[in-house]
């Protein structure tokens, strides 16, 4: 776990600062819409754990439940945003796949699942950038 954290940290720092370089644009019309829905995703994932705890299971037995609806938020944005987020769909669902087969290796699957799908947004978000920026 430290390991882990010690090496998705600085990558997530660095992502941060590559990205946050751009000046100020006006803000998207789906920004709201994108809100309520990373909302609504965090309400229902906590649904989740109070399930798992309520039935008293072990640790973690819905986390395939939560790539679940990772997938579905992102078939969400691939209807409103753009198709390419079918892609972190179809991912998220594969992980989730994973997460069923091998339940002793959860977390890492659905850690390294999240790390892949947003670096990889934030990758294309990076090399599009200056489509963005002010002339």
């Amino acid at each position: 776990m430290g390991l882990c954290g010690a090496v998705a940290g600085p990558v997530a720092l660095a992502t941060i600062r590559l990205v946050r370089g751009r000046s100020a644009i006006a803000e998207a019309p789906l920004r709201r819409i994108i809100n309520r829905l990373g909302g609504i995703f965090l309400l229902l994932c906590g649904n989740v754990a109070v399930l798992n705890a309520t039935a008293g299971l072990p640790v973690f037995v819905f986390l395939p439940v939560l790539a679940t609806l990772s997938s579905f938020a992102f078939l969400l944005l691939a209807c409103l945003v753009s198709g390419r987020f079918l892609l972190c769909a179809l991912g998220m669902f594969a992980a989730g796949a994973l997460m069923a087969r091998f339940p002793a290796y959860g977390f890492l699957i659905y850690g390294g699942a999240w790390l892949a799908m947003l670096q990889t947004i934030g990758f294309v978000l990076w090399q599009r950038r200056s489509r963005w920026l002010m002339p």
